[in-house]
Parts: structure tokens; C-alpha cells; sequence
């Protein structure tokens, strides 16, 4: 689904032409992994997803975009600093796929091509096996003609909030006065997406509260809060681009798309473990490459960010702010070491 289709099915929601999901209500379906949801989509991150992908690929942030998995911009709506994932692009028509998916394959039909390679001789069997340790690149090649029957995903236990929640939906309808925040779930299952999605065909029955259940639902859901408030805070304290779409709004803009201030604001947020202040603090590495980190320290890192978040802005917002100011703040990021 991409963004302008997200925007219409909120407008759907908020208005009450598409029917919401109580927590009781029951629906069938069952992922099979057929892969089609992870082709030419639109997965925007939120900085408790960046955190629980650098676990997934035990890799730190710096390492993360320099191997482009992810775009950064700034929001043509929001004026803040976004990032996706980076689709794969797979022919110059525009068909892309997301770059953490990879092919299973039948093992029956694997090895039957491996034969047919080597014609049934054991020795050249072996000698196959043998090329393929020195040159990976060769069983992509004998292989790419076997059958995908179904899709994985290199960082399941770790994907994003909008991939757990498939076929679901959840929009967030905030009150411009109150700023309270009403949450709504909503099930895709228009016939276009049952057409599209064979997980429908189930007759595998849940309550929508089992199924986020078994989504490790909650755990996003806290990490996206976090995030909200960030964005909240951005906004209240105007460190955002002007837009056609945000003119309007009661805060006013202070930055314009080329700013270097909300360049700087993105590396904060998308790209915190190049600062020492994280890449030093024992319990942020934690969350990248131990098996065993938890929710609470995952949450760390995120309320870390917005801790410093605020920080700066604070900073910037300062009349009387002094280049002496500015350098100290500076100090305090590469400096090191666990926030007290």
C-alpha cells in the first residue's frame, strides 16, 4: 500500500465509511508466506523500528544506511525527517520488493537440480558442493531456476510495526485541541485484497486481541508512542520544514527542506549509533548484537534518542544561545558513556 492509498483508507476510517475492529470481533487469517505484501510497498520507520532492525541484522545504525536499506527524506507533508525501507528495485517498470525478503526453497527440488547439474555423478556431486563454498555467487545462478514456493524474512522476529500488523491496519486519529489520541484497527479484506492475499482462505479463526498477541504487537506498540511524542515535540517546538500542507497548522515551521539543523535532527533520530554517546553505552550495543535484549532496553535507546532530541532543540531554542553552547551540546554527544 502506498502513502496516498494510506491516506485515503485513514480518511475512510476517521469518517466512519470503513468499519473499525473491536478487540473481540473475530476475522480468519493465516499467513502462508507467499511474499506478495513485500512487493512495491511503502514502509515507513519509526525510531523503536530502526532500533529493533539493527537487532535483527546485528548491525549498528552507520552500517544500516551505508548499505542503503533505508531512505531518508523529508516529510512533502509533515516537513519532518522520515525514513523507509529501500525497495529493491527489480526491473526498470518500477516493480520492487522490500530488501529483507529472501526465497525459501523445497529442499526436494534443490537437491533434484543439483543432480541433474552433476548428472548423477557423486564425485562431481561433491565437487559442486565444494565450488559453492568459494563462490556463492555460482548457486544463485544453478538454483534460479528452482521453484520459490514461499518467502521469508530476514529480520521476522524483528520487523517493522506496519508488517506485524498485516492484514490489519491501525489508524491514529488525534484531537488537534485535546491532543488525545484515538486508536483505530481496521481489517484490508476488500475483495481486491483477498484476491491478492491467499492468507484469507484460512479457516483459521482469531479475536483481533490474539492476533496482535502473536504479533508481539504490544512491544511496537509502546515504541511507537515514544515516537509519536518525539514527532510531538518536533512540531511544538516548530523543528520541522515549511510544506504546502503544514502552512495552516497553529506551530509555524522554522526550517526549510535543505536545513542543516533537521539534517542534523535526522542523524539523531535514524542514525544515533554514530554518536559515541550511543556507540560507547554498553546497554545501547546490547541491543544490537545480544540475542537477549529485552523491551526494556530497546526502550532505553529510544527514550536515550528522545532525551537528547529534546536536549537540542532546547538548545536551538535559546536566545541567548552561544557558539560555546552549541560545542558543549556537541561534547555531550561524542563524549560517551550511559546517560544518568
Amino acid at each position: 500500500m502506498n502513502i496516498d492509498d494510506q491516506k485515503q483508507l485513514a480518511k475512510e476510517v476517521t469518517t466512519g465509511k470503513r468499519k473499525s475492529l473491536g478487540m473481540d470481533d473475530k476475522f480468519k487469517f493465516q499467513c502462508n508466506g507467499c511474499g506478495k505484501c513485500c512487493f512495491n510497498n511503502d514502509i515507513v520507520l519509526n525510531v523503536y523500528d530502526v532500533i529493533r532492525l539493527r537487532h535483527g541484522l546485528k548491525k549498528p545504525t552507520q552500517d544500516i544506511l551505508k548499505e542503503t536499506y533505508l531512505n531518508f527524506y523529508i516529510g512533502p507533508s509533515s516537513g519532518l525527517p522520515i525514513v523507509s525501507l529501500n525497495f529493491k528495485k527489480l526491473n526498470d517498470a518500477g516493480f520492487s520488493c522490500c530488501p529483507f525478503l529472501i526465497p525459501a526453497l523445497n529442499f526436494d527440488d534443490v537437491m533434484a537440480k543439483l543432480k541433474e547439474i552433476s548428472k548423477g555423478d557423486e564425485v562431481k556431486f561433491k565437487e559442486l558442493i565444494e565450488q559453492y563454498k568459494t563462490n556463492p555467487s555460482l548457486l544463485k545462478k544453478d538454483l534460479s531456476e528452482v521453484k520459490v514456493e514461499k518467502w521469508l524474512c530476514l529480520v521476522h522476529n524483528d520487523r517493522p510495526i506496519i508488517c506485524r500488523l498485516f492484514p490489519c491496519g491501525r489508524i491514529q486519529e488525534v484531537d488537534k485541541k485535546t491532543k488525545e489520541v484515538k486508536e483505530h484497527f481496521l481489517l484490508q479484506d476488500s475483495e481486491e485484497d483477498r484476491k491478492f492475499c491467499p492468507g484469507f482462505e484460512t479457516k483459521n479463526e482469531q479475536t483481533l486481541a490474539d492476533f496482535l498477541a502473536t504479533q508481539d504487537f504490544w512491544h511496537s506498540k509502546e515504541g511507537s508512542a515514544t515516537f509519536t511524542s518525539i514527532m510531538d515535540w518536533l512540531i511544538t517546538s516548530g523543528f520541522f520544514a515549511s510544506t504546502s500542507d503544514n502552512q495552516k497548522g497553529k506551530e509555524k515551521a522554522k526550517f526549510g527542506n535543505d536545513s542543516k539543523v533537521l539534517m542534523f535532527l535526522g542523524n539523531l533520530l535514524y542514525n544515533f549509533d554514530s554518536f559515541n554517546a550511543f556507540s560507547q553505552d554498553p546497554r545501547v550495543i546490547k541491543t544490537i548484537y545480544d540475542k537477549d535484549a529485552t523491551q526494556e532496553d530497546f526502550m532505553y535507546v529510544e527514550n536515550k534518542v528522545f532525551d537528547i532530541v529534546k536536549e537540542f532543540t532546547n538548545m536551538l531554542s535559546k536566545q541567548d544561545l552561544t557558539g560555546l553552547d552549541f560545542q558543549q551540546f556537541i561534547n555531550s554527544l561524542t563524549k560517551g558513556g550511559e546517560n544518568k
